[in-house]
């Protein structure tokens, strides 16, 4: 079974309150991969103020109030001051992505692969049951 991950664009109160929606800058990813397409088909021709492949840059950035950042659900915390913001429709859109752990036949039973998996595995399930 596969992790469900909720991503999408959050804002800081203050950059919200000085700055008009068609005046916003984006914090996105920098990937071609189907995150980072997803970001950019609703951001459009709307200014890109960074572009990486760094959540904990583009959560700091957004924190800053530097832009809208695009960022996974579960890594937005109240004390953030971060909110979800509509791009483009009147209630805040989310990509929800499933991830899953793969691992090549020759290393799957290395005890230090081993054990990296089974941590990810019960750290991951603990976290989703905590989060039901």
């Amino acid at each position: 079974k596969g992790l469900s991950l909720r991503f999408g664009f959050y804002g800081e109160r203050g950059y919200l309150r000085r700055t008009a929606p068609g005046d916003w800058q984006f914090l996105t990813l920098s990937t071609g991969n189907r995150l980072s397409l997803w970001a950019q088909e609703r951001i459009g021709s709307r200014p890109v103020a960074l572009a990486c492949n760094d959540f904990t840059l583009i959560q700091q950035a957004a924190r800053a109030g530097l832009g809208i950042g695009f960022l996974p659900e579960d890594s937005v915390q109240p004390q953030d001051g971060l909110h979800a913001v509509a791009v483009n429709d009147a209630a805040p859109e989310m990509l929800e992505q499933t991830l899953y752990l793969v691992m090549h036949e020759d290393v799957r039973r290395s005890p230090a692969v081993r054990a990296v998996a089974d941590f990810l595995v019960e750290t991951l399930a603990r976290d989703e049951e905590a989060a039901d």
